[in-house]
């Protein structure tokens, strides 16, 4: 596959690289980057994109609105944090089972999937440190991920509630990782809002880095 499509894209091929991953490799941008590929090497792809070692290896430029989409789906597939882009200068027809979508609408995708959010479900769930808390579980919405909100004691609605967005870490928040205190930061907003007159804690589905479990262990 790696082939047909260097065949197809007139040398002109590029990796884009999310802020995250370009700081890891020793770049401090605010905005994704793209990195010419002319010659599509997957251990270079490696280097950049996974590795916990890697490092630049060539001058980056801007992203397009296109590149922006093309980062878009890959974090909607939780395949990031690297996208390999490749301009399609000749007829596809010859790449089986490829499938297509326009910018517009992967652009557009998440602002039109938040109507579709409900909650499918609601249950008293006392917590260490928070005995009166409730877990309301809502469904659809991007990518069709069950997310949940946590609201800890009794907030009254009628007055700024204190709220927290926590992105899930399944090291962190589960394992207790060393790499992070994603866990310890859940704990203690928990705790915090059980003491200050409640609250409501967000837990998203999405992994907060968005690199993913698969490579996150591929990059340690």
């Amino acid at each position: 596959m790696v082939d047909a499509l260097a065949a197809l894209s007139d040398d002109r091929a590029r990796l884009l690289l999310t802020p995250a991953r370009l700081r890891h490799l020793g770049l401090n941008r605010t905005g994704a980057a793209s990195v010419p590929m002319p010659v599509i090497d997957l251990d270079r792809v490696g280097n950049l994109a996974l590795r916990k070692d890697g490092r630049i290896d060539a001058p980056v430029g801007p992203v397009s609105w296109l590149d922006e989409a093309a980062i878009e789906l890959a974090q909607l597939s939780l395949v990031l944090p690297a996208v390999l882009a490749i301009p399609l200068v000749s007829p596809f027809s010859t790449l089986q089972g490829l499938l297509s979508a326009t910018a517009e609408d992967i652009l557009a995708y998440r602002s039109r999937n938040i109507e579709d959010l409900r909650i499918v479900s609601r249950a008293p769930v006392p917590l260490e440190g928070a005995p009166t808390s409730e877990f309301v579980v809502f469904r659809g919405g991007e990518g069709l991920r069950d997310q949940v909100a946590i609201v800890v004691g009794r907030p009254d609605v009628s007055k700024p509630v204190t709220v927290r967005l926590h992105s899930a870490c399944l090291t962190g928040d589960l394992f207790g990782s060393l790499k992070c205190d994603c866990g310890d930061q859940l704990r203690e907003t928990v705790r915090f809002m059980a003491e200050h007159e409640g609250g409501i804690l967000l837990y998203l589905d999405q992994e907060g880095r968005g690199n993913g479990t698969v490579a996150l262990t591929l990059a340690v």
